[in-house]
């Protein structure tokens, strides 16, 4: 089955002022080294970074997300980063940027303002959770602020025919399955019969629904048939269109009959 892109795309620049980032007391001996983390561009940019100390057979989340006193959710956050892990289902790892493996360079795109987030208002910054696989796990969670040099002024010009607006950001994905609203902690469903996904994007366009390798379900348009109980990890993406940008989701499920 075809690996679609989990996050936006990732254009690679040169690694400017690496430094250090200061892990939270809770994650101890996980550290996360790299840069830049300061003056940032608003209009997007990019930080190479490593996970180091990650415990055996661990994998993370890696996300650049609203500054809150909680764990953030997936609205607070900018699309799903990249999933740091030490093994990736099938044994193959994508070559998109959305996965990375840990003591590893891998860059995480950031952008000043996304969904209803902007950075120039509130503080931001970049939290390390546990991934699908130990959602419940807050004992690596960890976050580092990161900062964004002013927004460029548009230019004042005549109004013109030809002339578009910018994409207001990235798209918006908003997924069902019956009435649990899908999001990074694992979705219960029953693998005795085929579930339906239902996906609205804000954007309207027609979003792409597929089954990342490893797993235990096949989808077929919006249904989804799973085998056996285990898990399934679903990737909804929108291609984004004049209004927006592209996007990817994942979405963990818990297949149990």
């Amino acid at each position: 089955m075809k690996l679609r892109s989990i996050a936006t795309g990732i254009i690679a620049v040169a690694l400017i002022g690496v430094v250090a980032l200061p892990a939270s007391a809770a994650t101890s001996k996980v550290q996360i080294v790299g840069g830049p983390l300061k003056a940032l561009a608003f209009a997007g940019d990019n930080i190479h970074l490593t996970v180091k100390g990650l415990p055996k057979k661990t994998g993370v989340y890696v996300r650049e997300c609203l500054a809150t006193s909680k764990r953030p959710t997936a609205a607070q956050c900018n699309g799903n980063g990249v999933w740091v892990t030490p093994s990736f289902p099938g044994g193959i790892y994508p070559t998109d940027g959305t996965v990375g493996k840990p003591n590893t360079d891998f860059v995480l795109p950031v952008v000043g303002a996304f969904g209803e987030v902007d950075c120039s208002v509130s503080k931001c910054v970049i939290y390390v959770q546990r991934d699908h696989l130990g959602p419940t796990d807050k004992s690596l969670d960890t976050s580092v602020k990161i900062s964004f040099a002013a927004r460029l002024a548009a230019p004042v010009t005549a109004p013109s025919a030809a002339a578009t607006s910018a994409p207001i950001g990235p798209d918006v994905l908003t997924s069902t399955i019956g009435s649990a609203i899908l999001g990074d902690a694992p979705t219960a469903i029953n693998a005795s019969v085929d579930q339906t996904i239902v996906v609205k994007t804000l954007s309207g366009v027609t979003p792409t629904i597929v089954a990342l390798p490893g797993g235990n379900c096949v989808i077929t348009g919006t249904t989804i048939a799973a085998g056996w109980s285990g898990y399934c990890v679903v990737q909804v993406s929108s291609a984004g269109n004049a209004s927006y940008t592209k996007v990817s989701k994942v979405y963990p499920l818990s297949v149990a009959k």
